[in-house]
């Protein structure tokens, strides 16, 4: 079976759908487009999801946070945190590459790739634990200014990690009970899930069929700290109401994601 590029999913489920107009003829039409479709392509029409919608689950790409050199791992992993939340994926691309007398430089910037749907909830979500972070971390050294010089990184590495335990543990959960709080069964989130993480599966094998995981890194003094800290902050209102945007919305600020480093 060849894979189902997003546009190619968006197609083939609109015709799926004209198979159950009322009007005769349209409905013939589409089961004939949906036939030859299938045999250029070499799918089965079980492979096309019904529930798919390429308004809001087409998978698309945008940049978060600074183009760098060394990129900041603590906010890259709480990004990357947020968007597997909302079944997206992160990856580090180059973004511009100078040489100088001395050296070769290359600068990269994160990516996010996930559904239309999600991309606000992803940004804003973001830009809360960003924030959050932040700040807690710049108060765990006041309280403690003979604290090693790597004390704030090492925080915010800690504090990003237990996030992104505490999200992922979160998911599971939902898939296995649902949500009750907003009349979700398991069995529609799972669904859901599957859907929003095939489209972004599809994108990546598409425009990254290279692509290569990493992402590992050292803690130190302060990490601790951190876990703590992260142990505590409130997620369950910020994903868990029927709209997210509109819960997270109080937790924005006139600061920009790019802003961050």
């Amino acid at each position: 079976m060849n894979t189902i590029t997003p546009e190619l999913r968006a197609k083939l489920t609109k015709v799926l759908r004209l198979q159950t107009s009322c009007n005769a003829n349209e409905a013939a039409n589409a089961a004939q487009v949906l036939d030859k479709l299938c045999k250029q392509w070499e799918i089965s029409p079980n492979d096309i999801d019904e529930a798919y919608d390429p308004e809001k689950d087409e998978a698309i790409e945008w940049t978060m946070g600074d183009i760098r050199i060394k990129q900041d791992v603590a906010i890259n992993v709480l990004i990357g945190a947020v968007a597997n939340y909302y079944n997206g994926r992160t990856i580090i691309a180059h973004a511009h590459e100078k040489w100088t007398t001395a050296k070769h430089i290359k600068e990269r910037q994160l990516k996010v790739i996930a559904t239309k749907g999600n991309q606000i909830q992803i940004e804003l979500y973001s830009e809360y634990l960003i924030e959050t972070m932040e700040r807690l971390a710049d108060n765990a050294k006041r309280e403690d200014p003979l604290s090693p010089r790597e004390f704030r990184q090492n925080f915010r590495k800690g504090f990003s990690i237990t996030v992104r335990d505490r999200l992922n543990s979160m998911k599971k959960i939902q898939e296995k009970e649902g949500k009750p709080d907003i009349s979700v069964p398991a069995l529609v989130v799972v669904n859901r899930n599957t859907i929003e993480k095939q489209s972004v599966n599809d994108f990546i094998n598409c425009k990254y069929p290279k692509l290569k995981s990493g992402n590992h890194f050292k803690l130190g003094a302060g990490s601790a700290k951190g876990r703590e800290a992260a142990s505590s902050v409130s997620l369950n209102k910020q994903v868990e109401k029927a709209s997210p945007t509109k819960a997270l919305k109080p937790a924005r600020t006139h600061h920009n994601l790019h802003g961050w480093g």
